[in-house]
């Protein structure tokens, strides 16, 4: 009888975490946390440049990416921001999120088992700064950059190359063996090269 009750449970939890990670998944937090983050960060002089949500050897890690218009972003402001964002995380994310899903500021609770306990970082972009947005794709044009993407073309994920050109739909890079265009939304991270 103890053994039933556990199955049922067992088979109840997996059920329930199944349509939670379907429901909120990690591209839905990164979502969040900059639509929650990005005018708070504006206020302070500042500039979001990239949010990433990952599962690494400590743990999972909420990394944010900040940066001044002149470049010139202190370990100051770090620390600031990171205080500030600290706060604001733990009323929005614990138990809610803004429904990104349906393009709303509706929200909506946020099961306690779907957010694991998560490390916050904030910091400068350095020499490797994370790409994003449309408007940095435009701005770094002729620099190196290096850029993963969600789905393999022909049969790679990874590329090195002169980012040669950027409009409204994808990016041109011009690798060692070919011109390569990407969609923005093909694009899972890309980084400036030295």
């Amino acid at each position: 009888m103890g053994k039933d009750k556990h199955l049922k449970y067992k088979e109840k939890h997996n059920r329930s975490q199944k349509i939670n990670k379907k429901m909120f998944s990690v591209p839905d937090i990164v979502k969040g946390v900059r639509a929650l983050a990005q005018s708070m960060i504006e206020t302070e002089g500042l500039e979001l440049i990239h949010v990433e949500f990952a599962r690494e050897p400590i743990g999972w890690v909420l990394r944010c990416y900040i940066d001044r218009h002149d470049g010139s972003v202190s370990i100051d402001d770090c620390a600031d921001i990171s205080r500030l964002l600290s706060d604001i995380l733990d009323i929005a994310l614990e138990p809610w999120l803004i429904d990104i899903q349906k393009n709303n500021t509706q929200e909506i609770p946020l099961p306690e088992m779907f957010l694991p306990s998560y490390h916050l970082e904030v910091s400068s972009p350095g020499d490797r700064r994370p790409i994003s947005r449309k408007s940095d794709f435009f701005r770094f044009q002729g620099n190196n950059i290096s850029v993963k993407v969600y789905a393999a073309i022909n049969g790679q994920k990874r590329f090195k190359g002169m980012l040669s050109q950027a409009n409204d739909s994808e990016v041109i890079i011009e690798t060692e063996k070919r011109s390569l265009a990407i969609p923005y939304d093909n694009i899972r991270i890309a980084r400036l090269e030295s």
